[in-house]
C-alpha cells in the first residue's frame, strides 16, 4: 500500500475555477486589474470622453472616483 499525496492548494483552486467557468471564454476571466496602468488609463479616458460616468468607471476598474477624475483631468483640459 503506497502513500497517497493530496493535491496542493493551487492545483485545487485552478481546477475549481475551471469547473465553475466551463462556459466562460478565458478572455472574460481576465480582470481589468491585469491591464498595464497605461492601457487602463487610456481606456478610462476614452470611455469617459464617450460619456461614461467616473463612478461607473471607478467601480468597473476597481479604483476610486477621485482617481478616475485625476486620470481624465489632463484630457478634459484639452477640450
Amino acid at each position: 500500500m503506497g502513500v497517497y499525496k493530496l493535491p496542493d492548494t493551487i492545483y485545487c483552486m485552478i481546477r475549481l475555477i475551471e469547473w465553475l467557468y466551463l462556459d466562460v471564454h478565458r478572455i472574460e476571466l481576465i480582470s481589468y486589474r491585469h491591464l498595464s496602468q497605461h492601457k487602463r488609463n487610456a481606456e478610462i479616458v476614452q470611455r469617459y470622453l464617450a460619456g461614461e460616468s467616473s463612478t461607473d468607471l471607478a467601480r468597473e476598474f476597481g479604483t476610486s472616483d477621485r482617481r478616475v477624475r485625476y486620470i481624465v483631468k489632463p484630457e478634459t483640459r484639452k477640450l
